[in-house]
């Protein structure tokens, strides 16, 4: 029988474990907020995005910086703040180009945690509020396009922000996700 895994190169560090098998849509944690949302795993992206709302820019110490806001699984918003790295250009298959903020978000996925970067973009419309590319995924898992939800961000939690509430967005994309 054929079987649906996808094996991904090694992380910076030597494999000392043995690898997860994780399903196409996972459930993430998103740290120091402690915020769970549902992510899809996507082999065939390189880059990682996250659905943000009320994205705005400003200034820091002469350095570019983003606020926005992350909505979790309750339906709260959690409002963000941190460092652009740089912006970058995604091609639409209409072939108009939108720019897009990268930035550094500590996500937990099943018992590993690590800092990794994402792009930032209204993401209302699809069906997970996260999308995980192969760069994230690389040597850490293998994944089973027949699985789905097999495991839960178990990484030891290190400091939990408390959240602010944001403006609510449901009037711009209907509340679904």
């Amino acid at each position: 029988m054929f079987s649906s895994l996808c094996f991904f190169s090694s992380w910076a560090e030597p494999l000392a474990h043995e690898l997860d098998t994780l399903g196409w849509v996972e459930r993430v944690r998103i740290d120091p907020h402690g915020l769970l949302l549902k992510a899809k795993l996507d082999t065939g992206a390189e880059s990682s995005s996250i659905d943000a709302a009320d994205i705005s820019f400003f200034k820091r110490r002469n350095k570019r910086w983003v606020r926005f806001s992350l909505r979790d699984e309750n339906g709260t918003y959690h409002q963000i703040q941190r460092k652009v790295l740089r912006t970058v250009k995604i091609k639409r298959f209409s072939g108009n180009h939108r720019e897009r903020p990268v930035i550094l978000l500590k996500i937990c996925v099943g018992n590993v945690l690590r800092e990794a970067e994402f792009t930032l973009e209204d993401r209302s419309l699809f069906a997970y509020p996260v999308l995980i590319g192969r760069r994230l995924l690389s040597g850490n898992a293998l994944v089973d396009a027949s699985s789905m939800m097999t495991i839960n961000p178990t990484c030891p939690v290190e400091t939990t922000i408390s959240a602010s509430k944001a403006p609510s967005r449901d009037s711009r994309s209907g509340g679904a996700k």
